[in-house]
């Protein structure tokens, strides 16, 4: 029993190990994903910009050195807004993964959890089964004990159905076996709070 019970609370020291591990990496997945939203501020100023070059340059003549430059930055503004939308896109993704796997990990930490207190709970109510089996065999032991000695010692006087036999004797006996059944008992009750 004892062996079995260290073995528990190795397995107790190597889950809480896993436990800590498992808390440690959720903790730096939501770390992650909430300085991910820095990542966010400058795409959005891109798109800012770019939007803010695509309204000047939408007022402005198309035509000679003034055209080639409007359609440089349109195009510019273009490409900056495709590259920050794909920033977005990049970063949005980030954060759902990142929100996805702390989420995991916190539903397998309760779940371990869960699963070591039920098998704590098990324990317990084994433990309490054993104490009150050995404590039912060492009370039936008492009354065997008691009865044998009746049998023994005393006269055959008639059958009882309820009580097995009627058996009579000198009060001295009777007395002996009663404080010895009471004296029995009391040690099953004591060896049983020991447990």
């Amino acid at each position: 029993m004892e062996a079995t019970e260290h073995k528990k609370s190795q397995l107790s020291a190597e889950e809480l190990f896993e436990l800590k591990q498992n808390r440690d990496d959720a903790n730096k997945a939501v770390s992650l994903a909430l300085w991910s939203y820095i990542g966010l501020v400058i795409p959005l100023i891109g798109l800012i910009l770019a939007g803010y070059s695509l309204s000047l340059s939408s007022d402005l003549p198309r035509t000679g050195s003034m055209g080639r430059k409007v359609k440089t930055a349109r195009r510019n503004a273009g490409i900056a807004i495709f590259l920050s939308i794909l920033v977005v896109v990049f970063w949005t993704a980030v954060y759902v993964v990142n929100t996805k796997e702390a989420q995991k990990q916190e539903t397998q930490r309760q779940q371990t959890e869960q699963q070591q207190k039920q098998a704590e709970q098990d324990a317990q109510a084994l433990q309490a089964q054993i104490k009150q089996s050995t404590l039912d065999a060492c009370l039936k032991q008492a009354d065997d004990n008691y009865s044998s000695y009746v049998k023994l010692n005393g006269t055959f006087v008639t059958e009882d159905a309820a009580q097995g036999g009627i058996y009579s004797m000198q009060q001295d006996k009777w007395d002996y076996v009663n404080n010895k059944k009471k004296t029995d008992q009391d040690e099953c009750y004591r060896r049983s709070s020991i447990q």
